[in-house]
């Protein structure tokens, strides 16, 4: 029910917390196939990066390997984590972020330092328009088709995070934890059944914020 030839075309990318000798706050991003399998660490770094945002065979991340601690820029790479491009000259905020225009559109937070209002860029950085929330606080922005539809997507026994859907619409990728936060999993529903796979194990703590690739 996992494994098709269809479903090969994806991938899933996620944040783990990888702890070692160089860094107590080494973040990498992860990739695997939708049964959970082909586990890859794509950035192999000691920084911190973050994924919210893939569109394609893109991944979009945050990340502070050019900065200090936890000062952090947009970047993209391919899925295989090849050829990493800087996007923003600005500092953004550790934020949930979207697409639109075929990925040629990204809508970002900047840090509170920078800005206090939400960015719509382009691939190379520049900011096409500033968009002014009118509330003390915004963050994890993502463009709606219609800003009207919402109900309730999914009852199981664990408390949920970021997620996200596959470009067809068929399976939700989705963070999964206890309500003691002791373990993050990545869960992958099947829409049509509505079925709930559980795709990582205990080897990390945090395994958080499904995207989807298309390869």
């Amino acid at each position: 029910m996992y494994s098709n030839s269809q479903d090969n075309e994806y991938l899933i990318a996620y944040n783990v917390y990888v702890p070692d000798s160089i860094s107590d706050d080494n973040y990498e991003i992860f990739t695997m196939k939708l049964d959970g399998s082909d586990k890859k660490n794509i950035t192999n770094h000691p920084d911190v990066a973050w994924t919210y945002l893939a569109n394609k065979n893109k991944v979009f991340f945050i990340s502070d390997r050019d900065t200090t601690n936890r000062v952090v820029f947009l970047y993209e790479m391919d899925y295989d984590g090849s050829n990493i491009k800087k996007i923003t000259d600005f500092q953004l905020s550790d934020s949930w972020m979207g697409s639109r225009k075929n990925g040629e559109e990204l809508i970002v937070s900047p840090h509170p330092k920078v800005d206090s209002v939400l960015y719509i860029i382009n691939r190379k950085g520049d900011i096409l328009h500033k968009i002014v929330t009118g509330t003390p606080y915004a963050s994890d922005p993502t463009f709606s088709p219609d800003g009207k539809k919402q109900w309730k997507l999914t009852e199981n026994k664990y408390e949920e995070g970021w997620h996200d859907w596959s470009p067809d619409g068929n399976w939700l990728a989705i963070e999964l934890f206890d309500s003691e936060q002791t373990q993050f999993h990545i869960g992958l529903i099947n829409w049509k059944t509505k079925e709930l796979k559980i795709l990582t194990d205990t080897s990390y703590k945090y395994q958080q914020a499904p995207v989807f690739l298309e390869i």
